[in-house]
């Protein structure tokens, strides 16, 4: 394992991988540029600043990241998928643009909060277990399979898809042009309301 009191800063043309707990103070910049090889931080990590992720491939680099305690996501720009994993809460105020797959687990008395109006998640977005989940997209949303303990919130510059099962224990609030959750029932562009299997939803055209 490595300890940096300072802040971190790789470039790497390989595939980019730990052996041992990684904890950093600072912030964590990567920089990817090796075609198909993936980065793989999975083991007891404690990332104390913002982590930004940049990879230019022309075929998928997929990103894992573990943390241990709440993770703060900075810029990230992703030619794959993206498995998130934090004891703690989730957020990303600078733009995520992930051009697969993001799937994230907080814990489901940590919050998820991706609030940047210009995030591209471009793949389908599933939470593996949260309290309260905001997603904030400028383009479509497609929901995969998620648990979520509080309240989901959800706001796209275009359509929001379900193509999983949502188990939401709060309410469910949904702002888009379009809004069709398959797995429970089907909304269209307009402001509507209603109560599906208990969870209110109050989508709003966006």
């Amino acid at each position: 394992g490595s300890t940096i009191s300072g802040n971190l800063a790789l470039t790497v043309r390989g595939a980019l991988s730990d052996s041992g707990p990684l904890t950093v103070a600072g912030t964590t910049a990567i920089q990817q540029f090796a075609n198909g090889n993936d980065i793989t931080l999975n083991d007891a990590n404690d990332f104390g600043g913002a982590v930004s992720i940049s990879t230019s491939s022309s075929s998928p680099i997929n990103v894992t990241l573990n943390d241990t305690s709440a993770l703060v996501l900075g810029t990230f720009s992703i030619d794959g998928d993206a498995t998130i994993t934090a004891n703690g809460a989730i957020t990303g105020s600078e733009q995520l643009a992930i051009s697969g797959t993001t799937t994230l687990t907080a814990g489901a008395a940590n919050d998820i909060t991706l609030s940047n109006s210009t995030n591209s998640l471009a793949g389908t977005v599933s939470i593996t277990s949260a309290d309260d989940v905001t997603i904030v997209n400028a383009g479509n949303v497609d929901l995969g399979a998620s648990t979520i303990a509080g309240n989901l919130s959800v706001t796209a510059n275009g359509t929001i898809t379900d193509s999983g099962a949502l188990a939401v224990a709060g309410t469910t609030t949904l702002a888009a042009g379009t809004i069709t959750p398959s797995q429970t029932a089907t909304w269209t562009s307009g402001p509507t309301s209603g109560t599906v299997d208990g969870v209110t939803i109050t989508p709003s055209a966006g």
